[in-house]
């Protein structure tokens, strides 16, 4: 036992004592500073990634509540034209003779048929404006899908 504990310490001071030169130093603390750096790199990378990843389900989520809204909006038109199809459906079979009922009456059926007209007229722009809200749909649908393309591709990007 006395042998290994004059061993250790013989061999102890000449073990903790290592020199090096002042060019392996020099080398050394360059490999240790580029490594420094490689690894700062890589931590900024994680970062802008996971900032784009949050950017990304911001844009989503403002996209996914446009479209929602010009959803809604396209289901309120489309609900409209359809109620406005079938009045002009159900009152087309009614009889425009009038000197066999009464005046009163006939006035309220011109009237009426004036605003059916006027009704049809404002259908042509009704659809033409639905017509714009589902491009706008669709458009938001696109857009849409494209940012979730973007955000698969950076989660990919990000776990790599």
């Amino acid at each position: 036992m006395v042998v290994v504990l004059l061993a250790i310490a013989i061999a102890a001071p000449n073990a903790a004592g290592a020199e090096h030169s002042g060019a392996q130093a020099e080398q050394a603390a360059r490999e240790i500073q580029a490594a420094r750096d490689r690894a700062d790199e890589a931590s900024q990378a994680m970062f802008d990634a996971e900032s784009e990843i949050d950017q990304l389900g911001v844009e989503i989520a403002a996209t996914e509540a446009e479209l929602a809204t010009v959803e809604a909006e396209a289901a309120a038109m489309q609900t409209e034209l359809e109620e406005q199809a079938v009045r002009e459906f159900t009152s087309s079979g009614t009889p425009s003779f009038p000197l066999l009922i009464d005046l009163g009456r006939t006035n309220d059926g011109i009237t009426a048929d004036v605003f059916a007209a006027v009704a049809r007229g404002n259908a042509a722009v009704v659809l033409d404006d639905f017509d714009a809200v589902m491009r706008e749909v669709t458009d938001a649908r696109a857009q849409l899908a494209e940012q979730q393309a973007q955000a698969a591709a950076a989660r990919a990007q990000f776990e790599e």
